[in-house]
């Protein structure tokens, strides 16, 4: 059993971001985004806090996409418009019955 794709119904746009290249002037390693990759999901406002700032600091979301999606820990993810960072490891989840992986779900936190 999967999630049906009726429910997958916003564009999802997955980066990730490798701390590799030459790094800068203090030897910092540079962040290299990788190709994005458009996979269908959907991202559902979990909390919200306010903080005084209208850059939308403190938003967290849950995230869904297929299982098919290439969404790691170091993934960004950009949903009409707003990239969100990913917050801890993508749970991939297994249908009880089959073993096989029907979605992958992860927390995001709006982007800084």
């Amino acid at each position: 059993m999967s999630v049906p794709t009726a429910l997958l119904e916003q564009t999802i746009t997955i980066v990730d971001r490798t701390a590799t290249g030459p790094g800068d002037e203090y030897g910092n390693p540079t962040d290299v985004d990788s190709a994005p990759v458009a996979v269908a999901g959907v991202l559902q406002q979990t909390e919200r806090t306010e903080s005084g700032q209208s850059d939308g600091t403190g938003e967290k979301a849950r995230l869904l996409v297929a299982s098919t999606a290439p969404l790691t820990t170091d993934s960004r993810v950009e949903v009409d418009g707003v990239w969100w960072e990913i917050d801890g490891p993508p749970w991939h989840v297994r249908n009880h019955r089959t073993g096989e992986v029907s979605h992958i779900e992860a927390w995001a936190v709006r982007g800084r």
